[in-house]
């Protein structure tokens, strides 16, 4: 029987991606990413709600989003969730779900780097990753 783990969101930047290298010098970063989902109650109201993925980015495309992606950042992100449990500093069990990027697409037009993103573009700050990642 076939299986297939994909997963495609498009969303805005939460954080700037944070490059850092595994102990065999393989480059991995690791941003976050806002998506929005909309809809009206039983009163008519409209109500939103805003959910957070960590998305990491190994080798050659990790160095290429923390080049050229800020936060605020519009893009669209295909990979592969992937689970996984370890221990916090507290001694506690944590167990994480992750977006393993594939690809990263840039959806709009790159601005000039020294001007910041416009206040409209730029989702609240997410919530501070759990735990570095494992190396």
């Amino acid at each position: 029987m076939f299986t297939l783990n994909r997963i495609e969101l498009i969303g805005h930047v939460g954080n700037a991606p944070e490059l850092r290298f595994t102990g065999t010098c393989k480059p991995v970063a690791q941003m976050s990413l806002a998506t929005n989902e909309r809809w009206k109650d039983a009163a008519g109201g409209l109500k939103e709600r805003t959910e957070w993925h960590r998305i990491i980015c190994w080798g050659p495309l990790g160095e290429t989003v923390t080049k050229h992606l800020r936060k605020g950042a519009f893009v669209r992100v295909v990979g592969r969730l992937q689970t996984r449990e370890f221990e916090n500093k507290d001694g506690a069990k944590v167990r994480v779900t992750e977006v393993i990027a594939a690809d990263v697409g840039f959806l709009e037009r790159k601005r000039d780097t020294d001007q910041p993103p416009a206040a409209a573009d730029a989702p609240a700050d997410g919530p501070a990753p759990d735990e570095p990642l494992p190396f």
